[in-house]
């Protein structure tokens, strides 16, 4: 499989708390199933089921709409700032990888970063501000500021359109649904055979013709070894799309239970039934579509003096374990060891010092990749368990906290314990 198809086949076996994106996300899985593009051996019927529900949260989005209407009013969104070279200050406490990212990070449009302090842990850059303006079918893109580590290069971005923007749907965060299908090539290794990757951007509505958001690439996919201490992306962004706040649902013409109660083959006849125009995502049906191109090469320089590997390597005899874990400021990723060609067979599942499961980075396409700024992980709890259990049996939202007021026997680390196919505690000291 390529890049993109990994990417959506990795999306199988994350777990999200977000309906919505749920939604959005095993469509587009769904999408490459049906088209043959990536194949899955008998889903389980919870994805199914989310396949098919796709009706209903059009109200509730208004609902979403308004939230996020009146958190732009907050003191952080309403600071009398300039947009461009001060987007971290408004959104670093909006996204998933939260962090303070504006003490370190270098604002696009210097052109003698050098001489900034930040720029001996941020990355520096020295362009014209042109050269991070572009527009196309009436969408002008800006590259505001950046920061880079070993694990990842954060920039932040600001889409203006000439019109207001359509009504996207806006999920439980307060984000709006909004995407981009983008080339990604890095100046050092070899290029990737499919640059092509799906970004889910993670940000705010600033008015109704400006949205802003903070990109997030991962860095360890690029580099597949050492990262070189500065270097050059190539960003070619294809398509930007958001997902529409009433999309259209294609009628198959049975109830919900119905649909439910299929076999694979007669839900694979079912969808072979349906107009083409809706297995390619984005789709005219479900989403507001801009077309790009916006051509960007971005200048970066790696901090490394906030990123610590931890080599793990414990493996038990089922050929289960942790490899290594990599830990920034804002993030942990947890490198798991599997039998071959069986890791959709498992899912992983960290929790804190306090016994609470540690959230998953919404923006990352890794597996096991978790936001930490707010949660003390100088204890952390890994389990390896059986995919299709934890989702049927083990998962629910009121297991994941308050564990640290629950006697022992009611701990959902007991729980976890006594199902695991593979366990460890590890001892971190968290890098301030």
């Amino acid at each position: 499989m390529n890049q993109k198809d990994q990417e959506l086949k990795e999306f199988f076996h994350k777990e999200t708390e977000i309906p919505q994106v749920v939604q959005e996300k095993a469509n587009q899985a769904f999408r490459k199933i049906e088209a043959k593009q990536i194949t899955q051996e008998k889903p389980p019927a919870s994805l199914r089921r989310m396949k098919v529900c796709s009706i209903g949260f059009a109200s509730a989005a208004a609902v979403f709409l308004f939230a996020c209407l009146f958190c732009i009013s907050n003191p952080v969104m309403a600071k009398d700032l300039p947009l461009v070279g001060h987007l971290f200050e408004r959104l670093q406490e909006q996204v998933s990888f939260f962090g303070n990212f504006s003490d370190v990070a270098v604002s696009l449009e210097e052109k003698e970063p050098e001489s900034d302090p930040a720029a001996a842990t941020g990355s520096a850059v020295s362009a014209t501000p042109a050269a991070f303006t572009q527009t196309s079918d009436g969408l002008t893109v800006t590259l505001s500021e950046i920061y880079a580590n070993q694990q990842a290069a954060y920039i932040t971005m600001l889409m203006e359109t000439e019109t207001d923007f359509p009504d996207i749907l806006i999920n439980q965060q307060g984000n709006p649904s909004i995407s981009m299908t983008a080339d990604t090539t890095y100046d050092f290794g070899a290029s990737p055979e499919d640059p092509s990757h799906i970004y889910n951007l993670e940000g705010r509505f600033l008015d109704d013709q400006t949205y802003s958001c903070i990109l997030r690439l991962d860095l360890q996919d690029a580099a597949e070894g050492e990262l070189p201490s500065s270097f050059s992306i190539g960003l070619d962004i294809e398509q930007i799309y958001g997902f529409k706040q009433n999309p259209e649902v294609w009628d198959s013409g049975y109830t919900q239970e119905e649909l439910e109660a299929m076999s694979d083959e007669e839900w694979a006849q079912l969808m072979a039934q349906r107009d083409s125009s809706w297995d390619t995502i984005p789709n005219d049906h479900q989403y507001y579509i801009y077309q790009g191109s916006w051509n960007f090469d971005i200048p970066v320089t790696v901090d490394t003096s906030r990123t610590q590997l931890i080599e793990v390597n414990d493996v038990n005899d089922a050929g289960l374990g942790i490899e290594s874990i990599l830990l920034t400021p804002y993030e942990l990723e947890i490198t798991g060891q599997y039998p071959e060609d069986q890791m959709g067979n498992f899912f992983l599942v960290a929790l804190d010092a306090d016994g609470n499961k540690l959230p998953y980075n919404e923006s990352d396409s890794s597996t096991n990749n978790f936001a930490i700024q707010d949660r003390d992980i100088s204890t952390i709890q890994i389990f390896i368990l059986d995919y299709v259990q934890y989702m049927d049996e083990l998962k629910g939202e009121e297991r994941y906290n308050n564990n640290e007021s629950k006697p022992q026997e009611e701990k959902w680390e007991t729980l976890l314990k006594e199902n695991a196919k593979y366990s460890t505690t590890l001892h971190l000291d968290k890098i301030q």
